[in-house]
């Protein structure tokens, strides 16, 4: 039973991982909602390849007001779970960037569909 469980978790987070590399692949043209590894999500406002001009809506906070007591949270270290789909993980959004602008390496920036409550 621990062996199953321990492959179903491996298998999951491979197919997390093939997500966030098709994410990041994939083409992100102006007007694209974008996120990064380092927890940024923005839209694309100019595309030059390997850099990518984004206009900041915020970057990505963990949110432990929706989680049950005695829930074990995993830790956000990567933004990498922005781009998972079919897994929706509650986060706040530090807005104090809104606005602003950032030239962002393409390689570590991923497509995303998020919706964001104002």
């Amino acid at each position: 039973m621990a062996a199953e469980f321990r492959e179903r978790r491996a298998r999951e987070k491979e197919a997390r991982r093939q997500q966030v590399k098709a994410a990041i692949a994939a083409p992100k043209p102006v007007g694209q909602m974008v996120c990064s590894l380092d927890k940024w999500i923005g839209v694309v406002e100019q595309n030059e390849g390997d850099r990518i001009k984004v206009s900041i809506i915020g970057r990505a906070k963990p949110s432990f007001k929706f989680l049950p007591r005695g829930t074990r949270f995993e830790p956000f270290d990567s933004g990498e779970y922005l781009m998972y789909k079919g897994h929706s993980p509650r986060f706040d959004i530090d807005t104090a960037d809104e606005g602003k602008t950032r030239w962002m390496d393409n390689s570590k920036l991923g497509v995303c569909d998020i919706e964001i409550h104002h």
